[in-house]
């Protein structure tokens, strides 16, 4: 198996200008487009190496955050393998780890998450085969 290489990290946030200025005029990166994830405005970023994608969590005039729409989980980081359900397979050898989302079809990629040690998510992301 090769080295992963990373691919992305995704956050949620309550301030997205906030936090597309802290990685463009804090740390240099550059917006590449504001999109939207499942219709919740968000951001992507180009960090040199991979990407910053930004999810705003909104607020409601209650002070209560809106539920997310998006069917993936956030808040985690994205590396590129050869092949997820290989990947996955040698992942969840390890002590700590378990699986977040099983390997599944998306669009033209391949994916799954998987909970490394202390509740890190990660997904691993491959193009479909």
């Amino acid at each position: 198996m090769s080295t992963p290489v990373f691919h992305h990290v995704h956050v949620l946030c309550r301030d997205l200008e906030a936090m597309i200025a802290f990685w463009t005029e804090g740390l240099g990166g550059k917006v590449i487009k504001r999109r939207d994830f499942f219709g919740d405005p968000g951001a992507e970023l180009d960090i040199g190496s991979g990407t910053v994608l930004l999810y705003l969590r909104q607020v409601k005039a209650d002070g209560h955050e809106t539920d997310l729409k998006s069917p993936l989980p956030y808040n985690h980081v994205g590396l590129r393998v050869d092949n997820v359900d290989k990947a996955l397979e040698k992942a969840l050898t390890l002590p700590g780890t378990s699986v977040h989302t099983p390997a599944k079809d998306a669009g033209d990629l391949r994916i799954a998450f998987v909970y490394g040690p202390e509740n890190v998510l990660v997904e691993l992301i491959a193009a479909k085969a």
